[in-house]
């Protein structure tokens, strides 16, 4: 989120600041909606009756399964690109496959095939109970934060210390629309997560202990930043290497698969982010949606 900040026009500081402040209105209302699951031990849809009486709590529902719906197409379709990168990485020639879809389809004939496969390696998850999944949550702590330690890494010391003028760049957007653009972008990190502060308490409600949802307090800033850094260094180094702001992992990824090795790594990396698309397409809309209903 806050390397895709950079492609606005505002500097590298503007993206972080806008990231902590955009986890902060996360973080609050996630604490405050996690302490009625915590205490209560009741999901969403029976906690909304208490602000939105009985019938009207059926809007909030309804509302949230169609949002969630879009969202895990839209993470599906991020899954997808996960694959192209994997498969890449064991068939080089899956990259140049030809298209047979007209362009009003809005998907190529390769992205159309990682997106199948993705479906169908989630669709198992999507039957695991909510309280049995955390096994599959501390698989991806375990793993995506390594790699994305060792990708930070790799892409600063292949840059050089010319990334590090990429934090005293000046932005190249100023007044009013430097200021909307930081709205804009504040508004668009939020949303983001906005939706897991109000489902926060379909997860909570499994706590041993009222309160617990207070670690989310410190912890949501903390990690979100963390990220926004890693982000951040990522774009400025691609830049410095490839010529060009990648704000996504896997544009990184698929600038490896030149030789064997860059493959090896592709393909473990890619796999990483796999399980992490899994993981974030569960919590944030297959949970959610499935206690709607």
């Amino acid at each position: 989120m806050a390397s895709s900040v950079l492609t606005t026009g505002l500097s590298a500081t503007d993206a972080i600041l806008i990231t902590f402040a955009a986890a902060l209105c996360n973080a609050i209302p996630t604490v405050l909606n996690g302490a009625i699951g915590a205490d209560l031990h009741i999901p969403l849809p029976i906690a909304a009756r208490a602000s939105f009486g009985y019938w009207l709590s059926y809007f909030c529902v309804v509302s949230r399964g169609i949002l969630a719906l879009f969202w895990f197409g839209i993470q599906s379709a991020y899954g997808g690109k996960c694959v192209t990168v994997i498969v890449t990485a064991i068939w080089p020639s899956f990259a140049h496959m030809a298209n047979h879809l007209p362009e009003s389809a809005g998907i190529t004939t390769q992205g159309m095939i990682s997106y199948f496969i993705y479906c169908v390696v989630q669709f198992p998850f999507l039957l695991v109970p909510t309280h049995k999944l955390q096994y599959l949550f501390y698989a991806k702590t375990a793993l995506v934060l390594p790699t994305a330690f060792a990708m930070i890494i790799w892409i600063t010391i292949k840059a050089g210390h010319k990334s590090n003028d990429f934090f005293h760049q000046p932005p190249s957007v100023h007044g009013t629309e430097r200021a909307w653009l930081w709205v804009s972008a504040m508004t668009s990190i939020t949303g983001g997560f906005s939706t897991l502060a109000v489902n926060i308490m379909d997860f909570s409600r499994f706590s041993k202990s009222p309160g617990a949802q207070l670690w989310q307090l410190p912890m949501i800033p903390l990690f979100k930043c963390i990220v926004a850094v890693f982000g951040v260094v990522a774009a400025a180094a691609a830049k410095e290497i490839y010529g060009e702001i990648l704000w996504s992992p896997l544009d990184i990824i698929m600038k490896w698969q030149d030789s064997p090795g860059g493959r090896a790594a592709a393909f473990f990396a890619g796999s990483v982010w796999f399980l992490a698309q899994i993981s974030t397409n569960i919590s944030s809309n297959s949970i959610p949606f499935g206690n709607g209903m």
